[in-house]
């Protein structure tokens, strides 16, 4: 899958400030200390760089020296008030909440999502990366935690929780962990979820009202409808960027032709999308690089060729510049011993 950059919205950084405001720190030498001008992201009407929000709570959990500050931080957020949570709150129960929340999450969140698998007595609500920061220990925790401070404040009860998993090695320290889920933690796990119980998911929702669901419905839906029509844009661009290889580079210009579109057309698609074509290319060059590498049937000559490059060399650059290791570096930890 094509990775794309990811933003997270403004308004966040509001309750992000009050939290650690409340814990002692100055959010304006935060800033100072990851060096980002805050002048394009502070109006709660805009999105601030998924890098940059996750600069602002390693900042923070470094200042702190508290290595559960997401656990913390996803415990003080309340996502009110946006279309969708107003949605959670009018639902019958938490169950609907959760369906209602992972149907329509992609309109509000773009770097990762959660995903509901059911068994015979349990439900698994999965966490899931759609980027690589978003693996982060820091994000995963305040994913997590955040779902349990939901819960109890949309039922007003504690969130009966069977048990949790974390991705992440076993933390020395894990009494927070603990005391947010009152379940057992595992770690180790490869992925982040829980478990709940099926019948605990009748659980009511304390200002649950039918009317105000049918109301919010209708224009989640067609926001729904027009985000999956915009986004769709950048899998069609991708798309036509893996079809020229064997030395025909692909370009803004003949992609957008293809596509029925004008160039400044493309852009802006793409830019509403959060992505550019640049940024569609480069990924997808790189996925390819580094599968014909680990390979090894293929010589540098041959790839450089396939992605459409000039030469060998022009490649070359382009690949450390993707990954920080040569050609050679990587073949040699695949096992491969083709020579470039």
């Amino acid at each position: 899958m094509t990775e794309i950059p990811s933003i997270v919205p403004a308004s966040k950084t509001i309750y992000f400030f009050s939290y650690i405001r409340s814990r002692g720190l100055d959010p304006e030498r935060l800033i100072e200390a990851i060096e980002s001008d805050p002048a394009s992201w502070r109006d709660p009407a805009t999105s601030i760089p998924l890098d940059v929000w996750l600069a602002l709570n390693r900042e923070a959990s470094r200042s702190l020296g508290d290595p559960d500050f997401g656990l913390g931080f996803g415990m003080h957020f309340w996502g009110m008030p946006t279309m969708l949570g107003h949605l959670m709150g009018a639902c019958r129960d938490i169950g609907e909440a959760f369906d209602a929340f992972i149907r329509y999450q992609g309109i509000e969140h773009h770097s990762w999502r959660l995903s509901r698998h059911d068994s015979p007595d349990l439900v698994e609500i999965a966490y899931e990366s759609a980027h690589a920061l978003s693996s982060d220990r820091l994000i995963i925790d305040f994913v997590l935690a955040n779902l349990v401070n939901q819960t109890q404040r949309l039922t007003g009860l504690p969130a009966d929780i069977a048990s949790v998993h974390f991705a992440y090695a076993r933390p020395t320290n894990v009494s927070l962990h603990e005391k947010i889920f009152r379940c057992p933690v595992e770690f180790d796990q490869g992925r982040g979820f829980f478990t709940v119980r099926k019948a605990s998911l009748s659980t009511p929702i304390l200002g649950a009202s039918e009317a105000v669901k049918e109301r919010l419905i209708e224009p989640l839906e067609r926001e729904l409808r027009a985000h999956s029509m915009e986004r769709s844009v950048s899998g069609k661009v991708a798309e036509a960027i893996s079809r020229r290889r064997g030395g025909k580079a692909a370009n803004a210009v003949s992609v957008a032709a293809e596509l029925g579109m004008g160039v400044r057309d493309l852009q802006i698609k793409l830019k509403a999308d959060g992505t550019t074509f640049h940024d569609l290319r480069e990924s997808f060059l790189k996925e390819m690089a580094l599968g014909y590498i680990r390979d090894g049937t293929l010589g540098l000559k041959e790839i450089s060729f396939l992605l459409g490059f000039s030469e060998p060399s022009a490649f070359h650059r382009a690949f450390v510049r993707w990954t920080g290791r040569t050609p050679g570096e990587v073949r040699g930890t695949s096992g491969s011993t083709r020579l470039p």
